[in-house]
């Protein structure tokens, strides 16, 4: 437990409190953000054909190794 010697380094440590409160609470709002970016349809939808277009690329290549 800190000690404190007078009033205002309890104001100074107060003030720092306060600025790293509100540093967190921007960082939970781009989380929120991103967490709304990831889930809008354009997005899952982008994914999606990326995922699908990855997946074809594989099998086409696969099936050149294996010949058929």
């Amino acid at each position: 437990m800190k000690i404190y010697d007078n009033f205002e380094q309890i104001d100074r440590d107060l003030q720092i409190l306060e600025l790293e409160r509100k540093i967190e609470f921007e960082k939970m709002k781009m989380d929120i953000e991103d967490v709304k970016r990831s889930f809008s349809p354009i997005t899952m939808v982008t994914n999606a054909l990326g995922s699908i277009g990855k997946n074809a690329l594989i099998l086409k290549l696969t099936n050149k190794l294996i010949g058929k």
